[in-house]
């Protein structure tokens, strides 16, 4: 597919003659020029199983298979949440998101002084009262982005922030050299063939879909900087595959005519919207060999969380997570188990396979480790792991063996989810469903992932010992984090009932629409 050329090389490279060159700062490991290029690609809403990689049928993903055999696959790699908001700040922040008492995607509404502040009160069908939420990434959070660009890296930001209706909280006051696109949206503004409604983008002939653009954009870029020895940091971060559910006509033809042989991915509309997100994987892989630039460049794919499988397109669930249980929105594996590819030439082994526990908290370690070593800012605290070590076969196990997740808040997608938190320990994971048991007490639910991918069989009552034992662990980490726990709603009222968003999933109940 050819993308027109639309950026002038004054308009990209205006913004790079001042930041090249900067200074190696105090507890930097410099390797000079060899200092690796990092592009982060972040899918948006993209499931664990709607890529080929890990056995769609329906869905077409050629370059992400390319990006497996060329580098590592990982088969349990999880986000900090099941919404997008949330999990963007982890990457940028390297913590929990409850640590940062953002645990909903709300940064698109106006901030609110009230962030974690949990009341006693709130709708009457749901248990727990409304607990309030950040809704920016606070400026005094060292992300990532500073982090490489104070170790001598040129920053560029693409696509979908999320992470703050403010301007002041936008990418170029985060890290980032160029911001193109990058504001408070949730989704494309205008849809996905209006990209000049988002004014931080170069203006681009009428239907341009926003991926394309984006991807245009970091090809314009990396041809720049071919000659350059300057390393840069690159987040791509597409807006594809959230809603609205928009797709190119052929494509959703193409995919109308197809049929899943296992009879559960059937959207015509989501088949055509993830082949547009990885034919611009595909160009960006294409752009680093062009430019001489695929051996000096680290390229990791990953999604913000699980497939949305509440959303209705084409008269029919936008995806299914199957076999996976629950999708965006809950703490079930279809909800935070998502993709995760990583290419580094001549360091990872082709081919490989990882099912080693990852999280999108261990991207700020990992990346400070993939620049050379560079220190992290005193008295930053760090939750996530250094996956070096495991990408390059050094060890194939971490020091760590739990993650776990938290949503106080009340069930957005499906009404029988009320706030809960959740922890995998092993292929053990627990979920405690606040105030939701007999009398008002808890409620948990207990899977061995091992034997029971898609979390059906409860073993709670039968394994009372495994419950308490991981509970610990949870309220341990809860208190660690500050994590907000919400009050029991004074205004609960058995009678009340809430219906779900959308579709709920097909296993849950009827899935087509007659």
């Amino acid at each position: 597919m050819k993308i027109p050329k639309i950026i002038t090389a004054l308009s990209l490279c205006c913004g790079l003659a001042a930041v090249g060159g900067a200074a190696t700062p105090e507890g930097v490991i410099s390797n000079g020029g060899s200092r690796p290029n990092i592009i982060l690609v972040l899918a948006d809403d993209l499931g664990w199983m709607d890529t080929t990689v890990n056995g769609s049928q329906y869905y077409e993903t050629p370059n992400m298979e390319r990006l497996s055999r060329q580098g590592v696959r990982f088969t349990n790699a999880y986000t900090a949440n099941s919404m997008c908001s949330p999990t963007r700040a982890s990457i940028m922040t390297g913590l929990y998101p409850d640590r940062l008492k953002l645990t909903q995607p709300g940064c698109h509404l106006p901030e609110t002084p009230n962030d974690g502040k949990a009341l006693p009160t709130g709708p009457a069908w749901s248990k727990t009262g409304v607990v309030q939420c950040a809704r920016k990434l606070d400026l005094e959070q060292y992300t990532i982005a500073e982090a490489l660009k104070d170790g001598g890296y040129d920053t560029i930001f693409l696509g979908k922030w999320h992470l703050g209706s403010d301007s002041k909280y936008w990418p170029d006051h985060q890290g980032f050299d160029i911001n193109l696109g990058g504001r408070g949206d949730p989704a494309p503004p205008g849809g996905y063939f209006n990209t000049n409604k988002n004014h931080l983008l170069p203006k681009a002939p009428k239907g341009t879909h926003y991926d394309d653009l984006l991807s245009d954009c970091a090809i314009q870029y990396m041809e720049k900087r071919k000659d350059d020895t300057d390393p840069f940091f690159m987040c791509l971060w597409y807006y594809g595959v959230h809603s609205p559910w928009q797709a190119k006509k052929a494509l959703v033809e193409k995919y109308r005519a197809k049929k899943d042989p296992r009879g559960v991915q059937d959207c015509p509309t989501m088949g055509g919207m993830i082949e547009t997100l990885d034919t611009g994987l595909g160009l960006v892989l294409d752009a680093l060999d062009a430019n001489g630039l695929t051996d000096n460049t680290i390229v990791i794919f990953f999604s913000d969380n699980g497939g949305c499988e509440y959303g209705v397109a084409d008269r029919t669930s936008a995806t299914n997570n199957d076999p996976l249980r629950g999708g965006k929105g809950t703490n079930w594996e279809g909800g935070v188990r998502v993709p995760m590819l990583v290419r580094w030439p001549g360091k990872i082994k082709p081919g490989t396979v990882s099912d080693e526990m990852v999280c999108s908290i261990d991207f700020y370690p990992t990346l400070l480790s993939l620049a050379g070593g560079i220190a992290p800012q005193r008295g930053k605290v760090l939750d996530g792991v250094d996956l070096v070590p495991l990408l390059t076969g050094s060890t194939s196990a971490l020091e760590r063996d739990m993650l776990y997740w938290h949503l106080p808040h009340l069930g957005r997608v499906y009404a029988h989810e009320g706030a809960n938190s959740a922890v995998r320990k092993g292929s053990w994971k627990l979920y405690r469903y606040y105030y939701d048991g007999p009398n008002g007490t808890d409620r948990y639910a207990l899977f061995n992932l091992r034997d029971d991918l898609g979390e059906r069989n409860d073993l709670a009552e039968r394994m009372p010992e495994k419950v308490a034992e991981l509970s610990a662990v949870l309220d341990a980490q809860l208190e660690r984090n500050g994590a907000v726990i919400p009050l029991k709603n004074q205004n609960y009222n058995p009678l009340a009932v809430r219906k779900p968003l959308g579709l709920p999933p097909a296993r849950w109940g009827k899935k087509r629409l007659d």
